[in-house]
């Protein structure tokens, strides 16, 4: 079994994502526990006799688990990483990797890379916003921010990360905490960690405009918190998100429209062809938890195929 906890967040519909990030892992040679918190229904490709159960728990193959937790909080999920993962850590004792991953990922290193990675330092990964000088306004502004609480917020790294990926050694379950107090003294500016700049998420106004310093609330309190943590880090780039070419790590599905739900044809009417990401999604949506019937999942592999073959030769004009 592997010494990793891993979890995710999800609501809705991105139980689809839920189930491919599990298959991928599954693929990666991952075994153990996939810790699932989530609010609203379950997911329907649960088995019954699990969903009746209070932590339904699903074993969908040899060696790996998918454990649910319900969640009673106000919070935005996107705000709850920190938490989710020290609540993970306290149910996994024995688990000396604690790994977060949002439900539109796939995973596609090996899973013993990931925890060779984890064991460099906290890990995480360029963003496409990225880099931020030291002398950036968005790291001034947080600087300003922060001095009254006497946070003392250094540039280890140009590398502004994304929020969807962290890991981390048990050892270092102190940036967990580190991580939370920064989101509740981020909280009274963004209106409280019920508000979050995606979907679920109502921000103030103005609150969501590029200029706000906290406009991406989880995702620039991560990225406050790697200033502020003394200890090791481990940053990769885009590319270990597909976000660039070259990428062997991760596919993140960027955006408000994720694999499940795109319209590839109508999509690439529009000029825009499929990504990395929906291709890795709908190779991970049949085993061994199957999303959606063998038939349909192939039609969605073949329309993909095409569309990225017409998509080299016709593409939306910048």
């Amino acid at each position: 079994m592997s010494s990793s906890a891993v979890c995710t967040l999800y609501e809705g519909h991105y139980h689809f994502g839920v189930g491919a990030l599990a298959n991928s892992l599954y693929a990666a040679g991952f075994r153990g526990t996939l810790w699932v918190g989530f609010r609203g229904a379950l997911p329907p490709w649960l088995p019954a006799d699990a969903a009746t159960a209070a932590e339904p728990t699903f074993a969908p193959a040899a060696g790996l688990e998918l454990r649910f937790i319900r969640l009673n909080t106000s919070t935005h999920l996107t705000n709850f990483k920190p938490d989710f993962l020290l609540d993970v850590a306290a149910r996994a004792p024995n688990a000396q990797h604690l790994l977060y991953l949002d439900p539109d990922i796939v995973v596609r290193a090996p899973w013993s890379f990931f925890e060779d990675w984890v064991d460099a330092g906290v890990a995480a990964v360029e963003d496409i916003n990225s880099p931020l000088d030291d002398f950036h306004p968005r790291r001034a502004a947080w600087r300003r921010y922060f001095a009254p609480h006497r946070l003392t917020l250094r540039t280890r790294s140009p590398l502004y990360v994304n929020g969807g990926f962290t890991g981390l050694h048990r050892r270092d379950l102190a940036f967990l905490t580190l991580w939370q107090n920064v989101q509740q003294l981020m909280a009274p500016a963004v209106g409280g960690l019920s508000a979050a700049n995606i979907s679920g998420g109502q921000m103030q106004f103005g609150q969501a405009d590029p200029t706000f310093c906290f406009n991406k609330t989880d995702q620039d309190a991560l990225n406050v918190t790697l200033m502020a943590w003394d200890g090791p880090i481990s940053l990769m780039g885009g590319d270990a998100m597909d976000f660039r070419p070259g990428g062997y790590v991760m596919s993140h599905a960027l955006g408000g429209i994720k694999p499940w739900a795109r319209s590839y044809l109508m999509d690439l009417v529009r000029g825009y062809p499929p990504r990395l990401a929906d291709k890795f999604f709908w190779e991970h949506a049949y085993s061994p938890i199957a999303l959606y019937a063998s038939r349909h999942i192939k039609l969605k592999q073949v329309v993909i195929k095409v569309s990225s073959f017409v998509g080299r030769l016709y593409r939306r004009g910048s």
